[in-house]
Parts: C-alpha cells; sequence; structure tokens
C-alpha cells in the first residue's frame, strides 16, 4: 500500500473505473494518514513550544457555543467532511453532475465564511435549491465541459496536488487568528492536514468518492471519539 500510494504521488493521473476497496486497504490508509499526519506536525509541536501560535480550534474546549452535542457531532464526522471533499476533490473528476454539486456548496461556504461565520446549521439547505438551479442551467444552456474536462487531465498531475495543498491550507482558519507570519508559513503549519489531503485524494481517485469522503469521516470520527468531552452524550 505505501509503495502504491508513493508511486501514485510522483505521478497521480484520473482514471474512470475505481479498484475494490477493501477492508485492508481502508484500515491500511487509516494508519498511513495517522503516521503522515504525526511525521509532519512535528514543525506545529516545535513552534506550539514558544507560545506564539494564536488560539486554536479544541473539541474538548470549544463546542461551537452551546450547539447540539448531536448535531455538532453529525456535522464534524459527516457533513464537515463531505463539504470539504466535494469543494476539494469532487472535480478531480468533471462531469455535469459534479460541477453542479460543487457550486452549489461552494456559494453557501463562502457566504457563510466571509459574513456568517457560526450561522445556523440550516442555512446549508440552500445547497439544495442551488443545485436544482445550476444543474438546470447546465443542462438547458449545453455548456460544453469537454475542453474543462481534458483541461483538468491534461494538467491532472497540478490539479491534483493543488486540492491537497488547498485542503491543508483552508485549516488554517481552524485558528482564531491569523498572523502575516503564518501565512507565509502556510506548508509548514498545514502539512499535517496537507498530508491528510493527499491520503484522501489517493482514495477519491482510486477507490471513488464515496470511499474518499469514508476515509475523511473515519479520521474525524476517531479525533472525536479520542477528544469528546463528557457533557456531549
Amino acid at each position: 500500500m505505501r509503495k502504491n500510494f508513493f508511486a501514485y504521488l510522483r505521478n497521480p493521473v484520473s482514471t474512470d473505473d475505481p479498484e475494490i476497496f477493501t477492508f485492508k486497504i481502508y484500515f491500511k490508509l487509516i494508519v498511513l494518514s495517522y503516521l503522515l499526519g504525526f511525521m509532519s506536525s512535528m514543525f506545529v509541536a516545535v513552534i506550539s513550544t514558544f507560545n506564539v501560535l494564536p488560539h486554536y480550534f479544541d473539541l474538548k474546549t470549544d463546542s461551537l457555543a452551546g450547539m447540539d452535542s448531536i448535531y455538532l457531532f453529525l456535522f464534524v464526522v459527516i457533513v464537515g467532511p463531505l463539504i470539504e471533499e466535494i469543494i476539494c476533490r469532487l472535480n478531480l473528476k468533471i462531469t455535469k453532475l459534479n460541477i453542479a454539486v460543487f457550486l452549489a456548496v461552494l456559494m453557501p461556504v463562502i457566504i457563510k465564511v466571509m459574513f456568517f461565520r457560526w450561522m445556523q446549521r440550516y442555512f446549508y439547505l440552500s445547497t439544495i435549491p442551488l443545485f436544482i438551479g445550476i444543474y438546470y442551467t447546465i443542462n438547458r444552456f449545453s455548456f460544453q465541459l469537454d475542453k474543462i474536462d481534458n483541461f483538468v487531465k491534461s494538467k491532472f498531475k497540478y490539479v491534483f496536488h493543488l486540492s491537497a495543498i488547498v485542503f491543508g491550507m483552508i485549516h488554517l482558519t481552524n485558528y482564531d487568528t491569523i498572523y502575516w507570519w503564518m501565512i507565509v508559513m502556510i506548508p509548514l503549519l498545514t502539512a499535517p492536514y496537507i498530508s491528510m489531503g493527499y491520503v484522501f485524494g489517493y482514495a477519491r481517485m482510486k477507490y471513488g468518492f464515496a470511499n474518499g469522503w469514508l476515509m475523511h469521516s473515519t479520521i474525524n470520527f476517531i479525533s472525536v471519539f479520542l477528544a469528546m468531552p463528557k457533557h456531549w452524550f
């Protein structure tokens, strides 16, 4: 598995037919995620000893200000990973459905992050009418996606690496404050997430989108379980 993973990272390719995703593969990828995450977190561990980093979101102490515990659990384990997978990795394969889902999720997320960081959960329901409208528009006006698909496939190596890097970079927003020097050090501060982004991207391309999401959800579930506040349940 390790050899296959690193061989794929050296030359990532877009494939149309996913391989069979067995429990053995699933377990090995989970272990690989944690090994890479641990090794790539050394810099953050060192710089944290100097107490220069701002407060970072912690499930043990920051349960999103009174949010219902069951909803918080479902969001962190299921909804959150799904949103991140859609934004960062769904369009590694270009289809009308994928683009419509991507845009329908991205637009509310941008509005929420920019204007209403702790917006009510019901806001995400807006993705449903957005998806219907966007998908209808794509079909109604016969948008040709062949050029986009050909571009992604021809530059897939760069697109794949960019998806992992962007996935890591967006997690810098988990800090309450972002200083200018943190932006310069984004690759190092977000290295654990970038490494996991590569594992999720590998799972998405080799075994399908649903299994990439399963991998992401499992990692979040383990993190939630280990950090689970007593008052949650």
